[in-house]
């Protein structure tokens, strides 16, 4: 087992201890897969404080990360990971008219 996952890693990797393939195979036989289960403990953001910048982030919708965790006392990393959690992306770029000559008109249209 050792010898089939050195070949299968990177070359500039240490190679795999025998106590890493048993614990690696013990804990596939006892839960039926090998990822790591989520940590447990406090969140780095607390209910209040994600109320707060939900708010915030609905009344000015151009409000930086910066601010949003200067004004909340949290770390910037707290904030991108409030973020993902609730699925919320802040720079998600819309393309929303192509600038060419061929849609000249419809450009037109717009301005007016």
């Amino acid at each position: 087992m050792v010898d089939y996952v050195d070949k299968t890693r990177s070359p500039e990797r240490r190679p795999s201890t025998q106590s890493f393939a048993s614990r690696t195979i013990a804990k596939y036989s006892e839960m039926g897969y090998v990822a790591d289960l989520p940590r447990t403990g406090q969140s780095k953001v607390i209910d209040e404080q994600k109320l707060s910048m939900l708010v915030e982030l609905e009344n000015d919708l151009h409000i930086s990360i910066r601010a949003l965790a200067l004004h909340n006392n949290v770390s910037q990393n707290a904030v991108v990971e409030f973020f993902k959690q609730e699925k919320i992306y802040p720079y998600k770029v819309h393309l929303l008219l192509e600038m060419t000559e061929d849609n000249l008109g419809q450009r037109q249209s717009l301005c007016e």
